[in-house]
Parts: C-alpha cells; structure tokens; sequence
C-alpha cells in the first residue's frame, strides 16, 4: 500500500474530530434564550408578510393615523396557516405575553410613583383621556372633519391627519370607520419630559372596528370589507403640552412588546428645574385651534360638547346681579 493510501483514513478521521469542534462554536447556542426567540419572531413575521402578499395582495384598512389593519386572518387559508404557527409557537407566545404584561406592570409603578409628585401622571386620568380621544376621534373619522375634536390632538398631529383626510376627499375616497368596542387601553413606555421633547405615554390601544375605504362616486370599495374586526391593536402617542394629554402620534401594534420591555426614561431632573424657576399657572385645556370646534355644525354628524366647554359656558340669566 503507498503512502498516500496509508495517509487518506487518518486525514478523513482528523476531519471528524474536527466537525463537533465547529458545532460547539455556533453563535445561536451561546446567545440569550430572547435573542433567539427574536430570531424566530422575525422569521415567522417574514414567512407570514410573504403568505399576505400571495394570498390577499391589497387587502388592508386604512384608520387614524395611517396605520393598517392586516386582513390576512380573514381568508380562510390564512387562518389555517396562522393557527399552525400558532401551535407550533405557543411557548414563544407564552413567553412575549408574559413579558409585555410584566413590562406594562413596570410603567404603571413608574406612572403611580410620577404622580406622587406631578398629579398629571395619574394613569386613571390618562386612561380616561385616551379613552375618550380614540371614542371621539373614531367618531368623526368617517366625516373627514377633525375641528371638532381638535384638543384630543396636538396641533402638529391634527393639522396632518386633516391633510390626509383632504387629500383622499380630492381623489374621491372616502375612509369608512365604525368604532364597535375598545376592548383595552395599556401603557407600555413613559417618557419624562426634557429639553428636547415633552412628557409623553406609548398606550397600546385594543379595539373592534369596521375599517375600509370607498370610492365617494361608485360606492365600490378600494381597499378592505364592511366586516368587523375583532382585535385591531395600535400605540396611541399621548404627549402632555398645553396642561393636558393630546395624541401626538399613531403608531403600529407590532412594537408593543419592544416597548414594554423598554426602560422607562424618568429622569425628572427637567421637571424639578421648571417648577423651581416658572410660577404654577392653571392648566390650560384648549388652544385657539380648539375653540370654534363645538360651534361648528357638520351635516349628518353630531357631536357633543365636550363638559369643559360646557363648564365655561354662564348663562345670562345666571350672573349676579351686580354684574348684569
């Protein structure tokens, strides 16, 4: 037998001790057990954008702020589909539940001992408030008139959803939205205010909805089905300027976990700053915007007054009489 003959099984053996060596060194075992759920979640994100887009092309709703609601899980195919992720994934949705209930858990603490020592970061005020704005502004969505509801929003965020509202009315569609239910309001991440932003909630917001958009003319839809949606979720941005909460973004659902896992920023070192150098000043609930809103009257829509107008309203008959 030749040398090379001799030599060829002792290169081959030295080859299979090698292999496991290579095996121990792969990066996936030696990373947190989160970095690699976050692997798989993006897999099965990018598995499930590319079955939408084969299965129903087209089909979304649009809503307040621009966000989208996914009709994959209305066709047939794609229930079944996600019902097999959905067992095959169960531990891993065990696991994002319980941490973004942990993290939500977390920032209701922060906002209770915020409020300690500035009142407005009650959550029971902020919940009522957000509350309230998406029940209006939902209400009035479908009209494609935002005046009335002007002081739920900062001045930046509604000038720009009536920009898109009238531009859909210029290309004669109109967006279709029934409010059915709020099914729950949760914060996921505060934000102390500081020299570069103010105060600010990310408040992931759970609701029923009918959602599509229509052709003014034809009465044909474009985008979505009159059908109601049972779980529609979006971060509703409340930021406190003027002395009250106002939404200042909508975003997408899909960042709720990340941002319930977030550290929350409290620094209040700004805060106590101002309230040592500016003199207490009553709050102030509306802006010039806001005013004629509740005078305005909308064909087919009613819109109630809001009870602080209602309370800075004094009837003549009313005053006193050395005032009359």
């Amino acid at each position: 037998m030749s040398n090379s003959e001799n030599r060829e099984p002792k290169i081959q053996k030295q080859s299979r001790l090698i292999q496991p060596r290579r095996n121990e060194m792969n990066p996936l075992q030696e990373r947190p057990v989160h970095e690699q759920f976050g692997r798989l979640i993006v897999i099965v994100l990018i598995a499930i954008l590319l079955m939408w887009l084969v299965v129903e092309p087209g089909e979304t709703l649009a809503g307040p702020g621009g966000q989208f609601v996914k009709s994959i899980t209305k066709s047939p195919l794609g229930k079944v589909v996600l019902g097999i992720v959905a067992v095959i994934l169960l531990p891993l949705i065990i696991y994002v539940v319980v941490r973004e209930a942990m993290g939500v858990r977390q920032t209701k603490r922060d906002l209770k001992e915020l409020a300690e020592q500035y009142p407005y970061f009650h959550w029971n005020d902020i919940e009522r408030k957000t509350y309230e704005a998406v029940t209006r502004i939902y209400e009035v969505w479908t009209s494609g008139k935002l005046l009335s509801v002007s002081h739920f929003m900062t001045r930046d965020f509604g000038l720009s959803q009536q920009e898109m509202l009238d531009r859909w009315y210029e290309e004669g569609k109109r967006n279709v939205v029934s409010l059915k239910d709020i099914n729950k309001i949760k914060p996921l991440h505060v934000t102390v205010e500081n020299e570069d932003s103010y105060s600010s909630v990310r408040i992931l917001v759970n609701v029923k909805i009918v959602d599509y958009l229509e052709n003014v003319s034809t009465g044909k839809i474009i985008k979505g089905r009159k059908k109601v949606d049972d779980s529609f979720e979006t971060i509703w941005v409340m930021t406190y300027e003027e002395g009250a909460w106002r939404v200042s973004a909508i975003e997408e659902g899909d960042n709720s976990l990340d941002l319930a896992t977030t550290d929350n920023q409290l620094d209040t070192s700004f805060l106590d700053r101002m309230a040592r150098t500016t003199p207490s000043q009553a709050p102030a609930f509306e802006t010039p915007l806001d005013r004629p809103a509740t005078h305005i009257e909308q064909p087919g829509i009613q819109v109630p007054a809001d009870d602080d107008d209602e309370r800075k309203v004094e009837h003549p008959d009313k005053r006193l009489p050395e005032q009359r």
